[in-house]
Parts: C-alpha cells; sequence; structure tokens
C-alpha cells in the first residue's frame, strides 16, 4: 500500500479540482476537499488537530452536495423502499454471521 500512498494523496487534489471544473463543488467545497491530501493514511496513524480539521474540511464539502441531491431526487416507490430494506437486513445479517464464523 505504502507504494500507491502518492496517489492516493493527490487523488482527493484531483477530485477537488474536478469538482470545481465541472461546478459540481464551490471554490470553498474544493478547497475543503483537497485537504484530505494531507490525511495520513493507514493504520495506527493516530489523531491530530490537523486530521481532525482535514476530516471536518470533507464534510463541509460533501454534506452540502449530498443535500443537494437528496432534494432534486425523485422518491421512491414504497416497494422500492421495502425491497431495499430487506437486501440491507439481509446484508447486515449475513455480515455477522460470517464476522462471527471468522
Amino acid at each position: 500500500m505504502s507504494s500507491l500512498s502518492a496517489s492516493v494523496l493527490l487523488g482527493w487534489t484531483v477530485l477537488a479540482v474536478g469538482g470545481f471544473l465541472s461546478r459540481t463543488l464551490s471554490a470553498v467545497s474544493a478547497i475543503a476537499l483537497a485537504l484530505m491530501s494531507g490525511l495520513m493514511i493507514g493504520v495506527l496513524k493516530g489523531s491530530t488537530w490537523a486530521s481532525a480539521v482535514e476530516s471536518v474540511g470533507l464534510a463541509v464539502a460533501f454534506v452540502p452536495l449530498g443535500i443537494t441531491g437528496l432534494r432534486r431526487a425523485a422518491r421512491p416507490s414504497r416497494p422500492t423502499v421495502l425491497r431495499t430494506m430487506a437486501v440491507v437486513i439481509l446484508f447486515l445479517g449475513g455480515s455477522v454471521l460470517f464476522g462471527q464464523l471468522g
């Protein structure tokens, strides 16, 4: 994974620039998203004020975009909601079962 770290970190900036150029993200949201490139990746990196700021930047970038998407989306039908709930419940049950089996 360490050989791909530079690509992962650069990817946040590329995503931010692409979002801004496509007018999907505002300048503030794009900058907030680009902050994620400073977040250390991997296990046991610890938590610092910088990582908290970078994670908040991710929320600043994506929460308004998600709210806008939800407001513009069509409402799903009742059968679609029930079918989706059944799939989620089966998936969660299977995940617990397989997790216990090791």
